[in-house]
């Protein structure tokens, strides 16, 4: 197919629009990245050779065979680190496992977003490899941590509530630490538009909102800010008084000594400062200034090229003619 004039413009400017888009979601996902730490994992304090972990009983459906040998050999390294952030010594019950296909009756009617799901009080795990990679999951390994996570996260807070963003982004950071795919995602969701509050951000992973992926991104965020801020004891803190009866706001004023409001306002106040002008740098007006003035800066360049050269041939034009010649004894035209 072939393109009009206008049509190679606009194409022109369309791919120009997504460089610059690229440029700065790397660009701002790095400084946002800085400005939150390095990329790791919550920091444990404790030792973690000093809990018990629960043993993983892994089933997989026909075909997975392979896969479930290898997450019974590499998943029980992690399982000491991941009790250790929770705050939990003994990791209780073994943990039920699932590889599923799509055609398993505990894949019917899971939404296509989900790659995975666990449900606490039945101590289950249900994985779908064939859903994998799909964010925030690079891989099954990956995906068996978060839904693990989940897990010893109801464990420790004694099956009690806990708001949806924290339990999300808490998996989020505990299975796959905090990686510059994040931050984009981070920076990306800014585009589309900035939550209002964390309410809307937590009514995000059912669909209600914004993107799923951009609620993962947001809430891990948000969970890697509070404990870069307050600490790694934060989170067995507050889970263990959530365990106690304490209802979560209560349980993270007390450990904090501040509000979870103020805490989560603080978050949307730097996020916003980062990336309210994403979506108008990204636009097409941006673009065209941009051009316009690398256009005019471009034009002032090749200006004073043409006056240097000018300069040079009437020089030149002088020096032929007999004007200016240095004289024999001109110190000049000593060499040394």
């Amino acid at each position: 197919m072939s393109l009009g004039p206008s049509s190679r413009c606009a194409h022109r400017s369309s791919r120009a629009r997504s460089v610059l888009t690229v440029g700065l979601v790397l660009a701002m996902a790095l400084r946002f990245g800085a400005s939150l730490g390095a990329a790791q994992q919550p920091g444990a304090t404790r030792d973690p050779r000093a809990v018990e972990a629960p043993r993983l009983e892994i089933t997989p459906a026909p075909g997975y065979e392979g896969d479930a040998e290898r997450l019974a050999r590499t998943a029980p390294a992690r399982l000491r680190t991941l009790m250790d952030l929770v705050g939990l010594r003994d990791g209780g019950a073994p943990i039920q496992v699932v590889l599923a296909p799509e055609s398993h009756p505990l894949a019917r009617g899971v939404p296509a977003g989900v790659a995975g799901y666990a449900v606490p009080s039945r101590d289950l795990a249900v994985l779908l490899p064939e859903r994998v990679p799909r964010y925030p999951y690079d891989s099954l390994d990956v995906l068996l941590l978060h839904e693990v996570t989940h897990v010893l996260t109801a464990r420790a807070a004694n099956g009690n509530e806990i708001p949806r963003w924290f339990n999300e982004g808490l998996a989020l950071v505990a299975s796959r630490g905090w990686s510059l795919g994040d931050r984009s995602r981070v920076v990306l969701g800014a585009v589309s538009g900035i939550p209002a509050s964390t309410a809307e951000l937590e009514s995000s992973f059912d669909g209600r909102s914004y993107d799923v992926a951009t609620a993962y991104a947001l809430s891990g965020a948000l969970v890697h800010h509070l404990v870069r801020r307050h600490g790694p004891e934060l989170v067995p803190a507050t889970l263990e008084s959530v365990a106690a009866g304490e209802d979560f706001e209560a349980a993270f004023a007390a450990v904090t000594g501040s509000s979870l409001a103020q805490a989560e306002a603080g978050f949307w106040r730097r996020y916003r400062l980062w990336f309210r002008w994403i979506p108008f740098l990204t636009s097409g007006a941006a673009l065209w200034a941009a051009v316009t003035a690398l256009a005019v800066l471009a034009g002032l360049r090749r200006k004073q090229r043409d006056a240097a050269m000018r300069r040079r041939w009437e020089e030149e034009e002088a020096a032929a003619m007999g004007f200016g010649e240095p004289s024999p004894s001109d110190p000049r035209e000593t060499v040394h």
